[in-house]
């Protein structure tokens, strides 16, 4: 929808995109959220109740999770903060996540779960500061998942646990680590290359303020917390793809890697390849991709990656295209494949991947 200065004919606004589905359609709503924001519990500025509330009134999101270093607050605090958590969760309206972000020797890990409760890791204490200690005691539970504090700049994926380890933050306002030589580079790029996992976008705003890009343009003297100065890019946001705005459906949507990244533009996209749905597992001998996509602003490129690296993209035009390409290379003993969308104001998406005999 398009809104139009009557008199001069000038474009004045424009809404996000809209797919509405038929009702016996069997794909899921797409909602949106962030699920890395720090407050004045950890290293950040802001009250922790506030972040939940601006991500919702202000934000316009329909999920929000807190990731302030556990190191940082006591039992005492981790059990107040589980209570804030649980009385912002409003079932079908907002979905506030309990999280946390573990950091240690082997890098920052993201945790959330779909309960009431999660057990406190610190890191930075030494008998905790192992990943092996943490994923020795969430091993195998479906109520929780894990994932990487974007990995260019906090990688370390030599230590995974892929029953709990279930998603990659590909961008965050740090940069994009989809691939060596992407559009927006990290700050501090990675040594590790990045394994094949769900992909969500985030923002490591320590404002206290999900989803918001700390930055003055207007000249409005917000206060900048530390390193924000150095940040090079916007917040980004997670799609999430799920029946319902519950805990349970998006602990379950990050865990079955039914999720997608942007860089905050709220683009609606749709991907497969041989019948393989956007994030999960199949077994063909050939790749038949297809991909759906509608825009916030006017398309320049799509791009189609296999195992890191483009093998197909296509210059578009407009707000909606329709992607459907074979590969002519077989699919061998292991592929994946996701799909990159960039507007032409920069704005870029990030399907999950596809795996065709994946180990």
């Amino acid at each position: 929808m398009r809104a139009y200065d009557a008199a001069t004919g000038e474009l004045m606004a424009q809404s996000n995109p809209l797919e509405v589905l038929d009702d016996d359609s069997d794909r899921g709503n797409v909602y949106w959220g962030e699920l890395h924001g720090h407050t004045e519990m950890s290293d950040g500025m802001g009250e922790y109740e506030a972040m939940f509330r601006h991500a919702r009134d202000e934000g316009c999101q329909d999920f929000a999770a807190a990731a302030d270093h556990a190191c940082y607050f006591t039992d005492n605090e981790w059990e107040w903060m589980q209570d804030i958590a649980n009385a912002c969760n409003e079932r079908g309206e907002f979905i506030a996540l309990l999280g946390y972000e573990w950091a240690g020797r082997q890098g920052h890990r993201c945790i959330y779960a779909r309960g009431r409760r999660l057990q406190l890791f610190r890191g930075m204490y030494e008998p905790e500061s192992s990943l092996d200690v943490v994923y020795r005691h969430f091993h195998g539970d479906e109520g929780v998942v894990a994932g990487p504090h974007h990995t260019g700049a906090n990688g370390r994926m030599e230590y995974h646990d892929r029953s709990i380890e279930r998603f990659i933050e590909i961008y965050s306002m740090w940069g994009a680590s989809d691939r060596l030589g992407a559009p927006k580079a990290p700050l501090f790029p990675g040594d590790h290359p990045l394994p094949a996992l769900g992909f969500t976008g985030g923002g490591d705003c320590h404002e206290g303020k999900s989803g918001w890009t700390p930055d003055d343009p207007d000249g409005q003297g917000t206060a900048l917390h530390g390193f924000a100065r150095q940040l090079r890019y916007r917040s980004g946001l997670t799609a999430a793809v799920m029946p319902e705005l519950r805990r349970r459906e998006l602990i379950e949507a990050l865990r079955d890697r039914r999720t997608y990244a942007t860089t905050g533009a709220r683009i609606l996209l749709d991907f497969e390849v041989s019948g393989v749905a956007m994030g999960q597992k199949g077994e063909s001998d050939e790749a038949e991709v297809e991909a759906t996509v509608h825009a916030v602003t006017e398309l320049a490129r799509l791009e189609v990656i296999r195992d890191g690296e483009v093998v197909h993209a296509v210059e578009v035009d407009g707000l909606d295209a329709e992607l459907e390409w074979d590969d002519p290379k077989p699919v061998g003993e292991r592929a994946w494949y996701y799909l990159h969308v960039i507007q032409r104001d920069g704005e870029e998406a990030w399907s999950s991947p596809v795996w065709l005999r994946e180990g």
